[in-house]
């Protein structure tokens, strides 16, 4: 007996250690643009609030060893422009740490909206373009780098925009894959019902779109499933997957749509081929997994049913702040808990208040007014 203690002792204190990691993700902001700026109760747009407070925050948040970005640059009118683009390129370049960037459709392909300053631009041009300014080596170097101790990868599925990135901590494995609103990135914004497959007498734009996108899915799955696979061989406690889109964002009382999270997911045809897999990944997988997405306005962090998932391991989504809603970033704090199994907790950059347990798609919808709560900046290194 004493020598069996005295080996899992020894595994134990050979095993890497898991510890805490915390990092910052925000997405969906600003959305202010010139004549329609988001207001917050302090009299600030949002758009004031992200360069004032948000952005210093991110910088001196010590503690945070690197920033998620789940897409969406501004509102398309600003986001679709090359300018803005490399804007924001400045900006992740002086947070001081590395930043993994999920493309979101404010980016392409609502770019195809006739609102769009100087006209409707072509998507897939717009989304060759981003993966040219933002993904090449020398983009990805200058806002990412490659620290000590990590693996990065860029390709996952075989889409550039596809990374899967890990420490040298098991704590935690992490992956970003191209999933976006707006039909997934179909929609041609004609007004009709999001279409998967080509059909005859569709224009040459959609065309081209729908079977950009089918190509899309399939690396995007062959992704995830890298990513499970990478994970499990590690050891991971916990695998946090980021997209723009939110595959649920129908509300709980809608009529129209099932009650049960992965079955309101499966009632959109663009995100079925998602919810038809994650679930049966989740559950095989012998840690935790967190999707964080953005998209909706309904700001929350909550607890997913899982059918068959190994005891204590969970599925958690955290929609961030941000579209309207909550002017904020995220801390996404991940450690070990006393049971040996990994806790998950979500707060607040500014407000360091825990996000809201369950998605409540009537209180954050559209606050444009200056409805929205003004937060303090947090002291440095917080």
């Amino acid at each position: 007996m004493r020598i069996a203690s005295f080996i899992l002792l020894l595994l134990t204190l050979a095993a890497p250690t898991r510890a805490a990691v915390a990092p910052i993700v925000y997405g969906d902001l600003p959305y202010s643009m010139e004549g329609k700026p988001v207001l917050l109760n302090d009299g600030r747009s949002d758009q004031a609030v992200f360069d004032q407070d948000i952005r210093p925050a991110i910088h001196d948040r010590t503690s945070a060893a690197f920033v998620i970005h789940i897409g969406d640059l501004g509102r398309p009118e600003t986001s679709c422009a090359d300018a803005d683009v490399t804007r924001n390129l400045a900006i992740w370049q002086q947070f001081g740490k590395p930043l993994f960037y999920t493309i979101g459709d404010n980016e392409w392909i609502d770019c195809i909206r006739s609102s769009v300053p100087g006209g409707a631009k072509m998507p897939l041009e717009r989304l060759a373009n981003l993966r040219s300014v933002l993904f090449s080596d020398p983009a990805l170097a200058s806002y990412q780098g490659h620290p000590d101790g990590w693996t990065i990868r860029h390709d996952a599925g075989g889409l550039r925009e596809n990374t899967i990135w890990t420490t040298t901590n098991p704590m935690a494995a992490f992956v970003a894959v191209h999933v976006v609103s707006s039909c997934n990135g179909r929609d041609t914004f004609a007004k009709q019902p999001c279409k998967t497959e080509p059909e005859l007498g569709m224009d040459e734009v959609t065309k081209a779109l729908v079977v950009d996108a089918a190509d899309r899915d399939h690396r995007n799955l062959v992704a995830l499933r890298e990513a499970y696979a990478q994970a499990e061989a590690e050891h991971r406690a916990v695998l946090v997957i980021a997209i723009q889109a939110d595959p649920f964002g129908k509300p709980e009382d809608d009529a129209k749509h099932p009650a049960d999270i992965w079955a309101r997911c499966k009632t959109q045809t663009e995100f079925k081929p998602y919810c038809d897999v994650l679930p049966g990944l989740a559950a095989a997988f012998s840690g935790t997994t967190l999707l964080i997405h953005g998209d909706t306005s309904a700001y929350c962090f909550e607890q997913l049913p899982l059918e068959g998932a190994k005891p204590g391991h969970q599925f958690w989504r955290l929609n961030t702040p941000g579209d309207f809603g909550e002017i904020d970033a995220s801390v996404v704090t991940i450690a070990q808990g006393d049971d040996g199994v990994a806790t998950i907790k979500a707060t607040g950059l500014l407000s360091g208040e825990p996000a809201p347990p369950a998605c409540d798609q009537a209180q954050y919808a559209f606050k444009k007014n200056g409805t929205n709560k003004a937060y303090p900046r947090p002291a440095a290194g917080r």
